[in-house]
């Protein structure tokens, strides 16, 4: 019996190793001050909302990022994911 589970346990033990500071400290590793998260998804995601309420259409540029650059091309900007289309109907202090 023991056998059969000792893969999983080794495999186990090596994840939680691996992922050791994030099941120690969450929000650290979530929400630290150079977490992509915060610097650059939350922030395109307010541009996209914010630019859809205002003028009805999907900005195509966006001037906020260095000198600029394409935003509704851009896939970490993910501005045709479906899930994120309820964050259209949230006011923009409830988006994160």
């Amino acid at each position: 019996m023991f056998t059969r589970l000792r893969p999983l346990l080794i495999l186990t033990a090596l994840g939680l190793v691996f992922f050791a500071r994030l099941v120690v400290h969450p929000t650290q590793v979530l929400s630290s001050d150079y977490s992509d998260f915060l610097t650059y998804h939350l922030p395109c995601q307010r541009f996209l909302v914010h630019s859809w309420k205002e003028t009805g259409e999907l900005p195509l540029w966006c001037p906020d990022n260095f000198a600029g650059m394409p935003f509704a091309a851009d896939p970490q900007v993910s501005a045709f994911y479906p899930l994120h289309w309820p964050l259209l109907l949230l006011p923009e202090e409830h988006q994160g």
